[in-house]
């Protein structure tokens, strides 16, 4: 995704009920490096449309029985997820096969224009 496309969908948060999300994952080498993703998506326009490939294949990878975010904006209740280590073993091993190593997934959630949360998700996989 592009910079533009980026700062335009944060600018976007102002509107009420926009909830952005950005995704990059990172693989350590020498230093965490970008490794294959880097998208920032509207939460509320794709749930309501569920175009963009990427981040389908992601939702997919949370979505029910995982999760209870399978219902498009407002969202006024807390939101779980709970992956069972099997299922995502499986996901690392068939569904999409990942090089063994260290990596990060870092994660941004806007709302309203102001950073609700950043979160930082560090991985080995062996």
């Amino acid at each position: 995704m592009s910079r533009q496309r980026a700062e335009s969908l944060l600018k976007q948060g102002d509107k009420e009920g926009c909830f952005v999300i950005h995704v990059q994952v990172f693989k350590r080498l020498n230093g965490y490096k970008p490794f294959l993703f880097n998208f920032t998506v509207d939460a509320c326009q794709f749930l309501k449309g569920k175009r963009n490939k990427v981040t389908q294949f992601f939702y997919n990878l949370i979505a029910p029985p995982y999760s209870n975010i399978s219902h498009p904006c407002p969202y006024n209740h807390d939101v779980f997820i709970e992956l069972p280590i099997t299922y995502v073993n499986h996901l690392l091993d068939t569904v999409l096969p990942v090089p063994e190593g260290n990596y990060l997934i870092h994660s941004v959630y806007y709302t309203h224009g102001m950073k609700l949360l950043e979160l930082k998700s560090y991985m080995n996989i062996y």
